[in-house]
């Protein structure tokens, strides 16, 4: 059975001003074509052309998961800080992408083997964990994985074709480009006085497509065309503080009954700050597969890393 999904909507607190103002970054992300036919269902813009009209939800409390009614919840209406263009940017950048003979499309199925990262002994040293020979491994095994690797064929010709998911996934990483591509939004609500307080005992934010959205009225007659996520907030204070969201949590149960680590790592990393910081200078040329005999030829700079346990779990 094909997956109905056609948009993700992910929310990412960024700030508290301690005056019941939150700011917040909105992605979103199309599952098909973004520059062809209908969205959702046979009528609705495609994402190039949508110009989407938010609602922003607060959820009160941290009893239950994420949800978009109960007697908790408070709907508000957001500032948008820029104005996309997405028609045009995506017409740009398409044109930019295929100018030198790539083809957007599907590419060729690839082979992926599982994923491990070698924990170097710095972060050993600052007081991780060793490797558990499932996600991460020692430095030790790595060199004999490289050492031990037979020669690789090189495809030929080199393939010539991307995808939009990839196109999309390094407009990301330029927020500018991205705002302009309807992919990023800055919004910010402010709290009404009387629900000053609503989140001192933590709670969940999202943004949702308001009701009169060209999208969310197809939505409406197309199930699981949209799935929607929430940050989770710490409890927050009159002191102005900095927010992150590590996790996502879908809203309405849609997503199922998160671990218990979920919420364990979302709280803990809602400053936005690494906790486990190392770093290590290079004393031998071959570093990186732990055996080398010669000292580096010139200068290998100071290789810097952090909470390497956890970014691995999240790839």
């Amino acid at each position: 059975m094909a997956d109905p999904l056609r948009l993700v909507l992910t929310t990412f607190p960024q700030h508290w001003d301690g005056n019941g103002t939150l700011t917040l970054n909105v992605v979103l992300l199309p599952a098909v074509d973004p520059m062809l036919g209908s969205l959702i269902g046979t009528s609705s813009p495609s994402f190039a052309k949508g110009k989407p009209k938010f609602t922003v939800v607060v959820d009160a409390g941290l009893g239950a998961l994420p949800s978009s009614t109960g007697a908790n919840v408070i709907s508000l209406t957001p500032t948008i800080s820029q104005q996309a263009t997405p028609d045009t940017t995506f017409t740009l950048l398409q044109s930019a992408v295929t100018a030198n003979g790539t083809t957007l499309g599907a590419p060729p199925a690839l082979s992926i083997g599982r994923i491990r990262k070698a924990l170097p002994p710095s972060y050993l040293a600052a007081g991780g964990n060793p490797p558990d020979g499932n996600l991460t491994t020692s430095d030790d095994e790595f060199g004999c994985a490289i050492r031990g690797a037979g020669p690789t064929p090189i495809v030929s010709p080199p393939i010539k074709t991307v995808t939009w998911g990839q196109v999309i996934s390094y407009a990301l990483r330029q927020p500018i480009l991205a705002m302009k591509l309807g992919l990023l939004y800055q919004l910010s609500v402010t709290l009404p006085a009387a629900n000053a307080h609503a989140l001192a005992a933590g709670g969940y934010v999202f943004a949702a497509l308001a009701t009169t959205d060209k999208w969310a009225v197809a939505a409406a007659s197309n199930a699981g065309s949209i799935r929607t996520h929430a940050g989770r907030i710490p409890p927050l204070t009159a002191t102005a503080r900095a927010l992150f969201a590590s996790i996502e949590f879908p809203i309405d149960g849609s997503g199922g009954t998160p671990d218990d680590s979920s919420f364990e790592v979302a709280d803990v990393y809602s400053d936005g700050f690494a906790k486990m910081v190392h770093c290590a200078q290079p004393d031998n040329s071959a570093a990186a597969v732990g055996d080398g005999k010669l000292p580096p030829g010139s200068d290998l700079g100071i290789e810097i890393g952090w909470d390497d346990e956890q970014v691995v779990q999240w790839q």
